[in-house]
């Protein structure tokens, strides 16, 4: 389990100077309208704070600070305490996300060290809350096919880490001896791990599934072209017979058998490929039942000597041949033109593999791209300062934008 986030008190304020004259303002309405003094944000900060206020009037005194008074020191506390107060609903995916856009906003007003490593070392806790809650409320997957979906699921996850530990690494940057920091970030680099291992598995699963597609596209374009083969040649015989043959009886005979062979061990090769049992093959499957008969009715014909019929029979046969072709062609078609459910999946899990794996200090280059992303998210937060700045006007923070 990751350590409980810092909940933080008060700040105190150093001695001495204007901060130190006596409270004799109050924090009425109007007053509160234009701007919020330090003496009066001192004292609305101790409200929020006091453990006997209700949550909801708390966030909306924190906010009212934050917006009002110009101090960035008693901004950041009230940007800090609004994340440790968001936080306490740690089952909540949106206040989670609400409470680490404050705790950034803290971070990056600068006015405190300490605080600053409080708002990072939350920030992480955040992320690793919401990262559990996502693995808890997705959907789980229960078709085993749907391998695509299962891996974006990890990967949704192992993003949310990521972040998770780039804000427990940057603790380190603000205090070096914060050992709760770096005993959670080993932590989520273990569970990280063990995701990237997770996800390589089902790369290799997928691309395993995509090559058997591939395979079975390619045996159902050569039996649709076949097919159509068959049809053709069974067409021509129905028109020999339809007029005067050149042929001899026996010929017509022997040249139907092997037609009739034929579309034989093509049905057989679609009951193979027919493993799966759908509806699409079983019809073809049909098809080939049906023009197997009418040439089986041909062939008695044409021993029986009566080439009209034989022509009919064959008629019906190539059409039927001709039918099943089509719609081999177009289930290889609408397979190669599928946007498969494994997506990009091929070139990812590369990549995914491909991180850390033949490098002679995997940990640092881990790190290093755990730094970078941590700098992504933070400036894609900090783009929302001024839109979070904006308070207000509805009395409670404003909501970050979902990053997961």
């Amino acid at each position: 389990m990751i350590p409980s986030l810092f909940i933080s008190a008060l700040l105190m304020l150093q001695s001495g100077g204007e901060n130190d004259t006596p409270l004799e303002e109050t924090a009425s309405a109007d007053e509160l309208v234009e701007a919020m003094s330090v003496q009066i944000a001192r004292a609305r900060l101790a409200d929020a704070l006091d453990s006997a206020i209700k949550p909801e009037e708390r966030n909306s005194i924190l906010g009212e600070i934050y917006a009002r008074c110009e101090d960035p020191l008693y901004q950041a506390n009230a940007a800090y305490n609004l994340g440790v107060s968001l936080m306490m609903k740690s089952n909540d995916a949106p206040s989670l996300l609400d409470a680490i856009g404050w705790f950034i906003e803290a971070d990056m007003l600068d006015v405190d060290p300490a605080l600053r490593a409080r708002a990072r070392y939350n920030i992480g806790h955040a992320r690793y809350q919401l990262a559990q809650i996502e693995d808890e409320g997705t959907p789980q997957i229960t078709n085993p096919g749907d391998l695509g979906g299962m891996k974006a699921q990890l990967e949704t996850k192992l993003g949310v880490l990521m972040g998770s530990a780039g804000a427990f690494r940057s603790v380190h940057e603000l205090e070096p001896s914060n050992t709760e920091a770096i005993e959670n970030l080993e932590r989520v680099r273990r569970e990280i791990r063990l995701l990237r291992a997770q996800i390589n598995a089902l790369q290799d699963l997928i691309e395993q599934q995509q090559e058997q597609e591939r395979q079975q596209q390619q045996q159902q374009q050569e039996s649709a072209e076949k097919l159509s083969e068959l049809a053709e040649q069974q067409r021509e015989e129905s028109e020999e017979n339809a007029g005067q043959p050149e042929q001899s009886n026996q010929e017509q005979q022997q040249d139907q058998s092997q037609l009739n062979e034929q579309t034989q061990l093509e049905q057989q090769n679609v009951e193979q490929m027919n493993q799966d049992g759908s509806e699409e093959m079983q019809q073809i499957r049909d098809l080939l039942q049906e023009a197997r008969d009418a040439q089986q009715r041909a062939q008695e014909a044409l021993e029986q000597g009566d080439q009209q019929t034989a022509a009919q029979e064959q008629q019906r046969a190539a059409e039927a041949l001709e039918q099943a072709a089509e719609q081999m062609q177009q289930m290889a078609q609408s397979q190669s033109q599928e946007p498969g459910e494994q997506g990009e999946s091929e070139g990812e899990g590369q990549q995914a593999r491909g991180e850390g794996e033949g490098q002679s200090e995997p940990q640092e280059e881990e790190g290093d791209q755990i730094s970078e992303i941590a700098e992504m998210l933070l400036e894609k937060e900090r783009r929302e300062r001024e839109a979070r700045k904006a308070y207000l006007s509805t009395g409670r923070p404003v909501r970050v934008e979902k990053d997961w």
